[in-house]
């Protein structure tokens, strides 16, 4: 890495940290004077302890989707060859909200339903299951087309929008309560059970990501190149899908759908640090996830929450979509 690439990441990692301490910190700055005015009172002492002991899972949870949207973002462009797909611009996120939806619709107050735990390991084995049968049947066929991804991608997601509104309209009121209880989630809201939970299957898909990041720069080559050196496409294809849909899934149910987050990381990381290496590209993609949904969620706090840091980010990211599209259409 040359001189001005180790300035970058020095200043990025900087940044990082920068981010993650006044995320913890945001209260307490904000109301500096009238804690250090009360700071004797005992029930103070008791909410500044439970504001850190609320925002320290918030933080990892932030810090693990980050990581999981960017490397997940990643090996998806390398398996559809193109740097403008993500999973959440595919509609994955979107599969997310239907199949909870009909879950509960068809389920009721079974155990499934009602148990966070495994409702999320249903949901997820159903995004799997859906993920990899959209593989077979769209994105190997069609990989390369461009326009009918995206466009596969656009309906896919009205679809889903469209029928998860028709099935909560027929819903009972109490189910419809609780389902808008279960998928409305933000980083605000997050289940901290959940991300003590889920921690483990985090790591673990962020290890099977890395592990894999050889063979995913061999695949970055093309089928036939990857086929030539001992590569088996197909099957790593496969495997990375299951890695990625889990991924989305820990994703969607702990801070919501993130549909632009990875193509902005990905691609700016790409793009400053030009490398190939998917190891080196996980890492910087991962250092622009968490500064943007950090410090994201650091501004909205201080603008009092008038908006949220995921419309921040589709804003942003839905414009830097434009962008690449007519950047790609010009060469």
């Amino acid at each position: 890495m040359d001189r001005k690439r180790r300035i970058i990441l020095t200043v990025l990692i900087a940044m990082v940290v920068i981010a993650i301490l006044l995320y913890l910190s945001t209260w307490l700055i904000l109301n500096f004077s009238y804690i250090q005015e009360n700071i004797d009172n005992p029930m103070m002492q008791r909410a500044i302890i439970n504001i850190i002991k609320r925002k320290i899972p918030q933080v990892i949870a932030l810090v693990v989707v980050s990581i999981l949207t960017a490397s997940s973002s990643l090996v998806f462009q390398t398996i559809t060859n193109n740097r403008i797909l993500t999973p959440g611009i595919l509609g994955f996120d979107a599969i997310y909200m239907v199949v909870h939806t009909f879950l509960l619709a068809l389920l009721g107050t079974s155990i499934f339903v009602t148990n966070p735990y495994l409702n999320f390991l249903l949901v997820t084995i159903l995004m799997v299951s859906i993920s990899v049968l959209m593989y077979v049947a769209i994105l190997r066929k069609n990989k390369n087309n461009i326009i009918f991804l995206l466009l596969f991608g656009m309906i896919l997601s009205t679809f889903a929008r469209s029928i998860t509104n028709f099935v909560q309209v027929l819903m009972h009121p109490d189910d419809f309560t609780a389902l808008l209880g279960r998928t409305s989630v933000s980083i605000v809201n997050i289940n901290t059970s959940l991300v003590y939970v889920s921690l483990p299957l985090m790591v673990l898909v962020i290890i099977l990501f890395a592990r894999k990041h050889h063979t995913y720069d061999v695949m970055a080559l093309g089928e036939n190149y990857s086929t030539n050196l001992g590569v088996t496409y197909n099957r790593e294809s496969m495997l990375g899908l299951i890695y990625i849909s889990v991924a989305v899934a820990i994703s969607t149910a702990l801070v919501g759908p993130l549909s632009f987050l990875g193509l902005i990381a990905a691609n700016i990381a790409r793009e400053l640090f030009k490398s190939s290496s998917h190891i080196k590209n996980m890492i910087y993609a991962s250092l622009f996830a968490i500064l943007f949904l950090v410090f994201g969620q650091v501004i909205i706090e201080i603008i009092n929450y008038k908006t949220t840091v995921t419309t921040i980010v589709e804003v942003i990211g839905g414009l830097y979509l434009i962008y690449l599209i007519v950047k790609e259409n010009r060469r």
